[in-house]
């Protein structure tokens, strides 16, 4: 299906008949009402959404030096710059966006390339002192670095061209993610065919997590057929579609209307000379209204009831009398490569920065990348107004600004240092964490204690939490149970246990910590658990060693009857009872806990008689006691009833 291009950015500029002209009357063609585009079965042709300041007193529209606003102070206006996961800044690290537009851009260069520090990109970020992006990469419509495209068939030197489209959106996704590394995906024509298989193409690519899209066309029957274009694909972590809402005020444009994708109008912004957030009022050439085609999504019925998709979902700076600083010196020519631009191509790629940023947070919480039409958009709609600048001034024409949800900046533009956490710890729960831990050894019986915290996605503990904690053993060896109280409240987001106790000796017991309300477990690192002091004797085994004798073996063993290896005192066997002469039989040494009594012969109560009377032997009793200086509790052991030789 062939349908011819239709940018989403707009131009300001004297000599309005310096744009090409089969474009421009197209683009007013399918502009002009909501009776012309929707009602074709053929997607219009798409044009990029940018639009470019005439320097003042002058009819040059680049310049030498910069003179839009910078990446910091858009950065400072927006709260780009107090984004903080932790410690750690928002940056967009370990994301990767992908830009999807038409035509080759010569002077955009990837990053590997012996010439990128020549490139317009390079350029850029050495005149705002950012870093070079971790990585940057074109690529063709279908995913291949060695088969771009040729350059816009309109020529340099045209504002307005995709060359320049394309450079705006780099540079500025670049800007507000400078972490992030970069994708552009160029396709072979400005058919809305291809731009939106380059789409498809952009959100498979490993690791994007966001697809920024500055164009489109006026809506058309049978869209809603190609909105699957703008879904995650199978197998691959979440993807969110940004697109431009346009630059021609109502109606907007497609793919914005897509209830799939996150739509991007425009504002007006004032950045004081001190920098920071001076206000904003609705652009008016921003992109906005109703579909025709769409139904309203879910995430709207709290909004509007028009019954169908409305647009923008938000908003950000886009009218190029306020616009941002640009350096294209593909088209720049000889009155330099700077050039002031705007449009809602300024506005969609700050919030796919934005968008990014947010899953990078995602990510070092141990979530993966936000799937833009279940996730990001559903829970923009659900944010606190305080998350937004609502833009209660100006309008695009058809629409006003006014407080809360309108069609002219819709949501409101971003309280970026808000939205980032608020997007990132989207549907994360909390966990736990083992804030004081056991001692590492245990001795057995004695009792210890642990402190567990409950951590909000954000790292911080988590002081509004209602609710218990349950400990039970994790790993166990010793296959015992863990004694005392194994269920305490959660206060100012802890918990406290004391008087715990282990009592069987062992390497590798673990703990484990449990909670309600979704919090993630917890377990202690493996516990020595060691014997405590001698207490007293069990008999191991006895074996007969002929001529009336028998060999005993008895270990020394703590109260809970764990082996004291420790023990290398002596053991003493006495004989007791009325058959037994009350004396010490015999002393051993112990080794390691255990003391062998080789050739034990127990003498019985009858003078005349030396040898073990297999009649009356089970009534002979045989004591061991410790033998380390001090009284301890004795085990007695029966002898066996070994047959005398």
């Amino acid at each position: 299906m062939i349908s011819l291009p239709r940018r989403s950015c707009a131009l300001r500029r004297r000599h309005r008949a310096a744009i090409a002209a089969p474009e421009a009357m197209e683009e007013r063609r399918m502009l002009s009402g909501a009776t012309l585009g929707p009602l074709a079965t053929i997607p219009p042709a798409a044009q990029p959404t940018i639009q470019i300041q005439l320097a003042a007193g002058a009819a040059a529209w680049s310049e030498s030096s910069p003179w839009g606003y910078s990446p910091q102070q858009i950065a400072s206006a927006y709260g780009f710059n107090g984004i903080r996961f932790g410690s750690t800044p928002g940056l967009g690290a370990g994301q990767t966006i992908a830009i999807v537009d038409a035509y080759n851009d010569p002077a955009l260069v990837d990053s590997n390339s012996p010439s990128f520090e020549s490139s317009d990109l390079a350029q850029f970020d050495r005149q705002y002192g950012l870093p070079d992006p971790p990585s940057f990469l074109k690529v063709g419509q279908s995913g291949s670095a060695s088969n771009l495209p040729g350059s816009d068939p309109a020529g340099s030197g045209v504002p307005g061209n995709w060359a320049e489209e394309e450079a705006l959106d780099v540079e500025w996704a670049h800007a507000m993610a400078p972490a992030a590394s970069i994708v552009l995906v160029e396709t072979q024509s400005s058919n809305d065919s291809d731009l939106f298989a380059g789409a498809r193409t952009a959100a498979a690519i490993p690791g994007v997590s966001v697809v920024s899209m500055s164009w489109g066309s006026a809506e058309f029957s049978g869209e809603t057929r190609y909105d699957p274009s703008f879904t995650t694909p199978a197998a691959h972590a979440g993807v969110t579609f940004v697109a431009a809402a346009g630059d021609h005020g109502a109606p907007g444009m497609y793919p914005a209307y897509s209830p799939n994708v996150l739509a991007v109008g425009g504002t007006s912004l004032t950045i004081p000379t001190s920098g920071g957030y001076g206000g904003e009022s609705g652009w008016s050439n921003g992109g906005g209204g109703t579909s025709l085609f769409e139904a309203r999504p879910s995430y709207q019925a709290g909004v509007q009831s028009t019954g169908h998709r409305t647009i923008p979902d938000v908003a950000a700076v886009a009218d190029p009398n306020t616009g941002a600083s640009v350096y294209d010196s593909y088209d720049g020519g000889a009155s330099g490569p700077w050039m002031r631009s705007g449009g809602t191509s300024l506005a969609a790629p700050i919030w796919a920065a934005l968008v990014a940023i947010a899953d990078q947070g995602r990510a070092s919480a141990g979530g993966s990348a936000l799937d833009g039409v279940s996730q990001v958009i559903p829970s923009l709609y659900g944010l606190p107004a305080a998350d937004f600048h609502d833009v209660t001034t100006g309008g695009n024409g058809a629409f006003a600004s006014v407080p809360g949800y309108d069609q002219s900046t819709g949501l409101g533009t971003p309280v970026a240092s808000l939205i980032a956490p608020a997007l990132a710890y989207h549907d994360l729960a909390s966990w736990l964490a083992i804030e004081s831990p056991p001692p590492a050894t245990i001795v057995a019986g004695q009792p210890f204690g642990l402190t567990i915290a409950v951590v909000s996605p954000d790292g911080t503990i988590d002081t509004t939490y209602q609710g218990s904690i349950t400990i039970t053993m994790g790993s166990d060896p010793s296959g015992t149970g863990l004694g005392g109280t194994l269920t305490e409240p959660v206060v100012g987001g802890v918990a406290v246990f004391s008087g715990l106790t282990l009592t069987q000796a062992a390497l590798g017991d673990t703990i484990d910590a449990t909670a309600g309300g979704g919090a993630a477990p917890a377990s202690t690192s493996p516990i020595a658990v060691v014997p405590g002091a001698a207490n007293r004797v069990v008999e191991i085994h006895s074996t007969p060693v002929g001529h009336g004798e028998i060999s005993v073996t008895v270990a020394v063993v703590d109260a809970y009857g764990n082996l004291v290896t420790s023990y290398n005192s002596g053991v003493e066997i006495v004989g007791r009872g009325r058959h037994a002469r009350n004396q010490p039989v015999k002393l051993a040494i112990a080794q390691g806990g255990y003391a062998t009594f080789a050739r034990l012969r127990l003498i019985s109560g009858h003078a005349s008689s030396r040898r073990i009377n297999p009649a009356v032997i089970e009534g002979l009793v045989a004591e061991a006691v410790l033998f380390n200086g001090g009284p301890l509790p004795v085990i007695s052991m029966h002898a066996k009833n070994h047959k005398s030789h």
